[in-house]
C-alpha cells in the first residue's frame, strides 16, 4: 500500500514536471535542453527521459539539444535536416576546415549551416555573426568565441529573424569569410531562397563580408526557388557534395568560381 502510494506520487512529480516543460517551451518558443534543466533542478537525464515521453505525446519537438513546441515539427528547417545528411555533413568538415584563428565569420541559416556551426573549432578565438537561432544556439557555448545573434522579428519556418534594425548593425559588421545557404542553384537564374524576408539578410551578409562561400548539396542544382538574392559570380567559393555532375562543376569554374567537392 505505501510503495502504490510513493509510486503514485513520483508519478504526479513527473507529469508535473511534463507539463512544466511544454508550458516554458510555448513561452519561450525554442529552449536548450540544459537551460530547462538548470530552471526546473533537475539532471539532463532526467529531462531527456521526460522529453522521449513528450515528444511520443506529440507535445515537443528536439533538435539538436534544443527543444521546440510540436507546431514547429513539421517547419522547413527540420524537413531540410533530413535530407541528404551524409552529404551535408561533408560539406559542413570542409567548410569548418577553412576556417582559421582570429576569424569573423557570418553563419546563414540553413540546415548545412546548421552542421558547419556545430563543427566549429573549439580551441581557437572566433567572432561569430548569426542570423538564425539554430546556428547561435549551436555555438553560443562554444569557448573562445564572441557571439552576435542577429535579433528581431522571429520566423519559425526558418529561425530567422527580420527587422530592419537587424540590417542595419549587420551593415556596420564586417567579416572575414560569410557561409551562405541556398535552396537553388542555377546557371542562368542564379542563387535563390525559399522566403522573402531572407533576401535582404542575404544581400547583406554578402556585402559585409571579404570571402563569400555558398554551401549548397548537389540537389540544390539546377533547381530555382521564388526568391533572387545573388548571382553565382558573387560567390568566391562553393563547397558541395560528389554528386555534382563534371559539367556543373566546369560551368562554375569557368565563371571563376573555387568549386569544393567533397
Amino acid at each position: 500500500m505505501l510503495s502504490t502510494y510513493f509510486k503514485g506520487n513520483q508519478m504526479s512529480e513527473m507529469e508535473q514536471r511534463r507539463t512544466s516543460i511544454e508550458e516554458i517551451v510555448r513561452e519561450n518558443g525554442a529552449i536548450m535542453l540544459t537551460d530547462i534543466a538548470a530552471r526546473l533542478g533537475v539532471t539532463t537525464m532526467t529531462i531527456r527521459r521526460d522529453l522521449e515521453t513528450l515528444v511520443k505525446r506529440g507535445k515537443v519537438s528536439l533538435y539538436h539539444g534544443v527543444i521546440i513546441p510540436s507546431k514547429y515539427s513539421n517547419y522547413q528547417l527540420l524537413e531540410a535536416q533530413n535530407v541528404m545528411i551524409e552529404q551535408k555533413m561533408r560539406i559542413a568538415k570542409a567548410a569548418a576546415s577553412m576556417i582559421t584563428e582570429g576569424d569573423t565569420i557570418i553563419l546563414d541559416a540553413g540546415s548545412t549551416v546548421s552542421m558547419l556551426a556545430r563543427e566549429l573549432p573549439k580551441k581557437i578565438s572566433l567572432t561569430i555573426i548569426c542570423l538564425s537561432l539554430n546556428s547561435f544556439l549551436n555555438v553560443v557555448d562554444n569557448p573562445n568565441t564572441k557571439v552576435i545573434l542577429i535579433g528581431g522579428l522571429y520566423h519559425e519556418s526558418s529561425l530567422v529573424f527580420e527587422s530592419p534594425e537587424n540590417i542595419q548593425l549587420l551593415k556596420r559588421l564586417r567579416a572575414n569569410k560569410a557561409f551562405i545557404s541556398a535552396s537553388g542553384v542555377r546557371h542562368n537564374m542564379g542563387v535563390t531562397c525559399s522566403n522573402q524576408f531572407e533576401i535582404e539578410l542575404k544581400k547583406t551578409a554578402l556585402d559585409s563580408s571579404v570571402e563569400r562561400i555558398l554551401l549548397a548539396d548537389s540537389s540544390k542544382f539546377g533547381k530555382v526557388n521564388s526568391c533572387f538574392f545573388a548571382d553565382l559570380e558573387e560567390f568566391n567559393t562553393i563547397v558541395t557534395d560528389s554528386g555534382l555532375s563534371p559539367e556543373n562543376i566546369h560551368l562554375l569554374e569557368g565563371r571563376g568560381i573555387k568549386v569544393i567537392t567533397v
